[in-house]
């Protein structure tokens, strides 16, 4: 979780950041890549871990789950989380199940679609692919 952008920061707040036992502000600024001379503000918004965008989304399917041929759209009860720069995940993207970025969404064979957005009806449901290592796949995401 990002260090907040004003106030006071506490040493301690930057090594739990950083899951560093070092009370060193020079330790401490290497190893989140900053340059001397160090100070305290340059921690200001800091975050050890991925920048990711949350988004809703189905579970994992087999391509009938997400595109139903009736032209139901799939419940979206889901909180997923991408590395990508726009609302939803485009190819590419690695996709996570967790907000810190510690487990890739799931890509195994057979349930590796996941609709993402649209609505009931045909040619307005979009849907993603995983792959294995939880990326989106080439060509993705797609509507139905």
């Amino acid at each position: 979780m990002a260090l907040q952008s004003s106030g006071a920061i506490a040493v301690s707040e930057i090594k739990t950041e950083l899951s560093s036992s070092s009370s060193s502000l020079r330790t401490l600024s290497a190893a989140a890549s900053k340059s001397a001379p160090d100070g305290m503000q340059e921690f200001y918004g800091y975050s050890s871990g991925p920048n990711l965008r949350s988004y809703s989304s189905s579970i994992g399917g087999a391509f009938n789950s997400s595109c139903h041929f009736s032209g139901q759209q799939a419940t979206m009860g889901q909180t997923y989380h991408h590395d990508g720069s726009g609302t939803l995940p485009a190819q590419g993207d690695k996709c996570y199940t967790t907000a810190a970025g510690t487990t890739l969404l799931s890509g195994a064979n057979g349930s590796n679609h996941y609709t993402i957005g649209g609505s009931s009806g045909s040619g307005n449901r979009q849907y993603i692919r995983i792959d294995s290592s939880g990326g989106v796949e080439l060509g993705y995401p797609a509507t139905c």
